[in-house]
């Protein structure tokens, strides 16, 4: 954290500029908050200039506040504003202003209809908006992944509300809704996951059961799916007791399945998927094969098998630091090793959990036998 250095002439300089700051940020929001209130009073025949007026006093509020958050050393935050708190700001006192517009010009009905369809818009364009976001904030801010997961999943929540606030109005199909409602209100609570996930290593239940629910959001999503079908059949008229029993058949074989899935993430099970997984490649590894480097061939196990890379890093060091390799050298051999890294299990949510296992178990094989190889030749050159 970043914060201005007070009793300096530094340190006042940038208090008086973010005075200054302040001071142009109220001027400006008080000034097109006055234009819009004369707009709305006394000159009608300007008012459609509201339009721009309102949304754009608004959405300066948190553009100040992103200046400040970005001196105090908050980029991150400060991006959340700028890049997405301000636009949707704009774009929502756009709509609202369109709504006083239409009722100033064309009376209740025009404002019955947009009213109608202003959730659908507002949905719409914060899904947008915080996917965008999201996506670009995952590249820029590599310590926030979780927190852009978030916003990101939170995006896919308002996808789904998005298509119940279009379809809700119309009553013949409002009944559709129900589905994409349930499906994104589970979504939206579930969005949470990644941040339960990132938690500290002091909450390892906690974080193990956000592993959990990252994994499965989408299973339990589709559950929700069916609940809502089922209870958007039941709002029908014609809906029947045999209808009802269907629809909850599938509903209970959806939990089923999900509850297999939330299974399959259990730690001892993933142990023992592993092992399994080893036993069927072991052949795939070139490990040294003289007993002297037994422990090597243990810490590459070790590796391949969990992706931790401690022990196999300390004992091929020994070996180049013994030949004589130097720490340039030894860098270069050990380069694929060190960059590597263990993906979160929620990676492998696209594919099953095993193949997902498995792809990664070959990946860590092939770093050891081209680092085993690579070191056994610089060995041998020094030798």
């Amino acid at each position: 954290m970043v914060k201005p250095i007070t009793g300096t002439k530094e340190g006042e300089a940038a208090l008086s500029s973010s005075k200054a700051t302040a001071a142009r940020y109220v001027l400006a929001i008080s000034a097109l908050l006055a234009t819009s209130y004369s707009l709305f009073t006394f000159l009608q025949p300007l008012f459609f200039l509201i339009l721009i007026t309102l949304p754009t006093a608004l959405a300066l509020v948190p553009l100040f506040f992103a200046r400040l958050l970005a001196r105090r050393g908050y980029f991150y935050w400060a991006a959340v504003l700028r890049s997405f708190m301000a636009p949707f700001a704009f774009a929502l006192f756009f709509v609202l202003s369109g709504e006083l517009v239409l009722a100033a010009y064309y009376g209740s009905p025009a404002v019955g209809l947009v009213s109608s369809l202003f959730l659908a818009i507002v949905f719409s364009i914060g899904a947008m908006l915080l996917h965008i976001f999201s996506s670009n904030a995952s590249k820029n801010f590599a310590q926030h992944q979780s927190t852009s997961l978030f916003f990101d999943r939170v995006a896919g929540a308002l996808a789904l509300l998005f298509i119940f606030a279009l379809v809700s109005p119309f009553a013949p199909l409002s009944w559709l809704g129900y589905p994409f409602l349930y499906s994104g209100i589970a979504y939206g609570v579930l969005s949470i996951s990644p941040l339960l996930a990132s938690s500290s290593s002091r909450w390892p239940s906690l974080r193990e059961a956000g592993l959990y629910l990252m994994h499965s959001t989408g299973e339990w999503s589709t559950v929700a799916f069916l609940v809502g079908f089922a209870a958007g059949i039941l709002s029908l008229t014609l809906a029947s007791v045999y209808t009802f029993v269907a629809i909850l058949i599938i509903a209970v074989l959806g939990i089923s399945y999900v509850g297999i899935k939330v299974y399959s993430l259990d730690m001892k099970r993933i142990e023992t998927m592993q092992q399994q997984l080893y036993e069927k490649h072991s052949n795939e590894m070139k490990l040294v094969t003289n007993q002297d480097f037994d422990y090597i061939n243990k810490a590459a196990r070790e590796f391949v098998v969990t992706g931790r890379k401690g022990n196999l890093l300390v004992a091929l060091s020994s070996i180049l630091a013994n030949a004589g390799v130097n720490f340039a050298g030894s860098k270069v051999v050990l380069e694929k090793l060190i960059n590597y890294e263990i993906p979160p299990i929620y990676k492998f949510s696209d594919i099953s959990l095993k193949k997902g296992l498995e792809i990664e178990m070959k990946t860590r094989m092939e770093i050891v036998n081209s680092t085993i190889a690579e070191m056994i030749r610089r060995v041998n050159e020094k030798g």
